[in-house]
C-alpha cells in the first residue's frame, strides 16, 4: 500500500487488520466528538507498539481512522471484521489499548466505557473479559466506575 509518499510492506490482510483496529480506536476516541491530541498520540504509540508500524506510517494510519470516523464507521463490521482476522488472546489484549485510549485525554469517561463494553461484545469477548480490561484503568480514572 503506498500513499502520501509511504509504502507499507505489509500484506492486505495485515493492512486489513491494523486499519480495523485503528478504526475501533477512533470510535473510543471521538464517542465524545472530539479528537485530543493525547489519544492521537495514544492511538499512534498503539500502533507503533503493537504492531511495529513507523511513527510516520502509524499517524497516517490515525489520520485516515479519523477522517473516516467523522464520516461514520459502522460497529458491527469494525468489530466483525477485527474478530475474524485476530485470536482470542489478541482480541483480550486490544481491550487494554482501547481503555489506554479512553484514558488518554483526562479521565476515562462513561460513555468511552459503554462503547468499549460494545466493542467487546461485538469482538465476542466475555464480560469477565471487559472487566479484566476496565481494570487496568484505575478507580479514579474511571469516574468511580
Amino acid at each position: 500500500m503506498k500513499t502520501r509518499g509511504l509504502s507499507l510492506s505489509l500484506t492486505d490482510q495485515e493492512i486489513r487488520k491494523i486499519c480495523l483496529a485503528a478504526g475501533l480506536m477512533a470510535r473510543v476516541a471521538w464517542v465524545d466528538q472530539d479528537f485530543s491530541e493525547r489519544e492521537e498520540s495514544s492511538m499512534t504509540q498503539a500502533l507503533m507498539e503493537g504492531w511495529g508500524m513507523s511513527k510516520d506510517e502509524a499517524t497516517l494510519i490515525v489520520d485516515m481512522s479519523r477522517y473516516r470516523i467523522m464520516k461514520g464507521l459502522d460497529l458491527s463490521r469494525l468489530s466483525n471484521g477485527f474478530c475474524d482476522c485476530t485470536s482470542m488472546a489478541e482480541r483480550k489484549s486490544f481491550l487494554n489499548v482501547l481503555f489506554g485510549i479512553a484514558n488518554a485525554a483526562d479521565k476515562t469517561s462513561f460513555q468511552e466505557i459503554e462503547e468499549i463494553r460494545s466493542i467487546a461484545k461485538g469482538l465476542q469477548l466475555g464480560h469477565q473479559d471487559f472487566i479484566d480490561a476496565k481494570l487496568t484503568i484505575s478507580r479514579e480514572d474511571r469516574h468511580g466506575l
